[in-house]
This record gives C-alpha cells, sequence and structure tokens, in this order.
C-alpha cells in the first residue's frame, strides 16, 4: 500500500515549523504540498536524469500545483546525501525536528516521497517514486 490518507491535529504548528525552516510564508488557505528525500538509497542515486531534466520535470510539477492550488511545493530532506544533483535546480530544507519523518514517513521508501495536507489538515502522502500526476491529483483533492 503506497498511498495513505490522515489527519494531523495541529496544521498551524507544522506551518510555523516549515515557515522558519524555508523562510517562506505558508497560506493557511491552501494545502502544503511537501517532496521528501529519505537520504541516498539504490532508487535515488542510480539513474540517466541529467540537471536539465530534473529542472524540466519539478518545473513542470510546479506549474501544474501552481495551476490547481496557487501555491509551491516545499522540498524537505532527512539525510542531504546525494542532494548535490540537484545543486542549482531545486533548494532543499532539512526536516525541522524531524517532524514530516515522524508525521508521515516513519519508513524509508525508495527514491523519494511526498504528502498533501490540505487546510483542515487531513492529507494524502504516498510512499517511494511517483510520477506529477499523482501529485497533481492529490493536490486537486487536498483543495476541494
Amino acid at each position: 500500500m503506497r498511498e495513505k490518507r490522515g489527519k494531523i491535529t495541529n496544521r498551524p504548528v507544522l506551518e510555523l515549523l516549515l515557515e522558519k525552516q524555508s523562510n517562506r510564508e505558508i497560506d493557511s488557505t491552501k494545502p502544503i504540498i511537501i517532496v521528501y528525500y529519505p537520504g541516498k538509497d539504490p532508487c535515488n542515486s542510480s539513474g540517466s536524469a541529467t540537471k536539465e531534466s530534473r529542472k524540466n520535470w519539478f518545473g513542470q510539477l510546479e506549474d501544474g500545483i501552481e495551476q490547481i492550488a496557487q501555491t509551491k511545493p516545499i522540498y524537505i530532506y532527512k539525510d542531504n546525501d546525494g542532494l548535490e544533483k540537484y545543486d542549482g535546480v531545486l533548494t532543499w530544507y532539512k526536516d525541522p525536528e524531524g517532524t514530516i519523518e515522524r508525521l508521515f514517513f516513519e519508513n524509508h521508501y525508495p527514491c523519494s516521497s511526498f504528502v498533501v495536507i490540505s487546510k483542515d489538515g487531513d492529507y494524502i502522502s504516498y510512499f517511494g517514486e511517483f510520477g506529477k500526476n499523482y501529485v497533481w491529483e492529490a493536490t486537486q483533492i487536498m483543495s476541494e
């Protein structure tokens, strides 16, 4: 089972933590989209993706999210080993106090995962490698 749905009890606290960590304001009326990098593993350290192809992929991901929910994803890591390949492509932030891992990703799933949290604290998380359409779909559901 790679998708999980649930509810967090205190979204405002999470907002504050993420704002402090990423140094950007989070709109409490919009979903929070987090792409989570657990650390280096065989899945996310292999492959032939170039900086250019990564930039394109994440550019499309962000354009889609912008259209659906007028917001941007936040990129959070547990362990930054292996993130050099995103230099100049994305800015990643350390998981504040391990909060994202504790709330959504207790287990290490290969590659990376994501979670979308609605303004009311409901969420859909997806474990392991994912396509852009999964993120868009979850964002759509969590925006309603």
